[in-house]
């Protein structure tokens, strides 16, 4: 392929500084779900006890190896958390650009940048702890990469192999990667780069054969990490997540603003769908193979089966999921609008609405997220002040307060179980409604019976905070949140 047209680097700084300030403004944060289970992975294998045995976690070194290496250095804290997030989202948007002007124009590349800067989705995950946008990133700069490999006779074999190795770090990042690979080979397999493709595999393949003896030697399992997949999946099983519910999410989720996942998309993948027509229609060439790109991942991610008969769907699609999704959903709307905008006064209305769209989806979304980690923030900031203190809490929400303490706080955190004996007097209780909820609901642990009864236990309240339900741009507001710290004082 031919260089694309030369585009000034203060478009793409303008655009990564907007990405950037959008970003910190609207800060996600500490979440305590999946980031938990990667924080806690990675302050294992500082420890020397990685546990990829029985942890599926565990096993995502592409992500947990850079997080360890952050701990190690600056300790366990929420800024090294986000940080490969971070860096992950501002790659996307770089990589928008540069994709968008290659194969279309300097027009579609900053559009393309400016779809991904404000992305809701995007924007929520960029500073929190999930693995997500990070595959997204790693596969999509393999994917960059091999569409230069044609410029200049003696560098296509070292861009293809380091396409190769940004692939393999997908791999070890999540199981998923070699699958959702699939879509985007058809927009890098052309002849000119036939050579460079092969070795861009072929040192993925080194990649997944080199873990494969790694988890042989530990566990005598080649397959053991694929095999801890499909036991952590087999409960997939989602509300309407029958084939015909799945045939249908997908169109729901690109199209339909009434879809409660729309807002994560912020009108990004309805105008990758209306430049997927457009481009079609005036024969832009790159367009089909960047269709298949996007709708393929996320038909992969909907429509793969653990069983055919019945059907049962691999995974419950959580909307980060389709993070893989933006950069050529980017580019087709990027592709798009410079089609349209070529000659008319119009689009700067059109980007203002779009950019206008965007942003209250952002908002909605942050106001979820701080409502998760609110509770674990107060608590803790109350806590860390009574040194040796004992906090007896949920098991999601022990969790939490062990993170958020870096590991090495100066208060020791006790998971309940419904089996555990009544604390004596001093310790202190921590009720967080939500993680409570989550505990009992999603990991099957309900709290033991001394719990929530007035007997046997003696007890005063040291703090109380109650929070008014984040607010909807349509639908109920939901119930508000409330948390509570309690000391024990004895028992009757």
């Amino acid at each position: 392929m031919a260089p694309g047209p030369a585009v000034p680097w203060r478009t793409l700084l303008v655009v990564g500084a907007v990405a950037v300030a959008v970003r910190l403004a609207f800060f996600t944060g500490f979440q305590n779900n999946d980031d938990r289970i990667y924080a806690e992975a990675a302050w294992d294998l500082i420890r020397g006890d990685p546990q990829v045995e029985t942890r599926l976690f565990a096993t995502r070194v592409g992500f947990t190896g850079p997080l360890a290496l952050l701990f190690a250095l600056f300790g366990a804290r929420e800024t090294c958390l986000v940080l490969p997030a971070l860096a992950a989202s501002l790659a996307l948007v770089a990589m928008a650009w540069r994709m968008g002007t290659e194969l279309a124009s300097p027009a579609a590349g900053t559009a393309a940048a400016l779809f991904v800067a404000l992305l809701p989705l995007d924007v929520l995950y960029a500073t929190s702890g999930f693995s997500d946008g990070l595959l997204a990133a790693l596969m999509g700069g393999g994917v960059c990469l091999l569409l230069r490999t044609s410029e200049g006779p003696g560098a296509w074999a070292l861009r293809a192999a380091a396409a190769g190795a940004l692939w393999g770090a997908a791999h070890l990042t999540k199981e998923s990667a070699i699958l959702l690979l699939l879509p985007a080979l058809p927009l890098v397999a052309g002849r000119e780069r036939r050579r460079a493709l092969g070795v861009a595999l072929a040192v993925l393949a080194g990649v997944v054969l080199a873990e494969g003896c790694a988890y042989a030697s530990l566990t005598g399992d080649f397959l053991h990490r694929f095999r801890l997949a499909r036991s952590v999946q087999s409960g997939a099983g989602e509300a309407g997540s029958g084939l015909a519910g799945r045939l249908l999410s997908l169109p729901s989720f690109v199209a339909n603003p009434l879809d409660p996942r729309f807002p994560y998309g912020g009108g990004l993948h309805a105008a990758a769908l209306a430049g997927l027509a457009l481009a079609l229609l005036r024969g832009r060439p790159a367009a089909r193979a960047l269709g298949v790109w996007w709708l393929g991942s996320g038909l992969i991610l909907e429509l793969f089966p653990q069983s055919l008969v019945p059907f049962r769907p691999a995974v419950d699609v959580q909307p980060r999921m389709l993070l893989v999704m933006t950069l050529p959903g980017a580019a087709l709307a990027g592709m798009g609008w410079s089609l349209v905008a070529a000659g008319a006064r119009w689009p700067r209305w059109a980007a203002a609405a779009a950019a206008g769209v965007a942003m209250l989806g952002v908002v909605r979304l942050h106001a979820d997220a701080v409502g998760w980690r609110r509770s674990l923030e107060w608590a803790h900031g109350i806590v860390a002040e009574r040194a040796g203190a004992v906090v007896v809490t949920d098991p999601r929400a022990a969790g939490g307060l062990r993170f958020l303490g870096g590991y090495r706080g100066a208060y020791e955190v006790l998971a309940y179980d419904p089996v555990m004996p009544a604390p004596p007097p001093g310790t202190l209780l921590f009720r967080s409604g939500r993680h409570a909820e989550q505990s009992a609901r999603l990991d099957g642990i309900v709290p033991p019976p001394w719990w929530e009864g007035p007997e046997p236990l003696l007890r005063t309240t040291v703090a109380h905070r109650r929070w008014p339900a984040p607010w909807r741009l349509r639908g109920a507001r939901g119930p508000e949140e409330e948390a509570a710290l309690l000391r024990v004082e004895g028992s009757r």
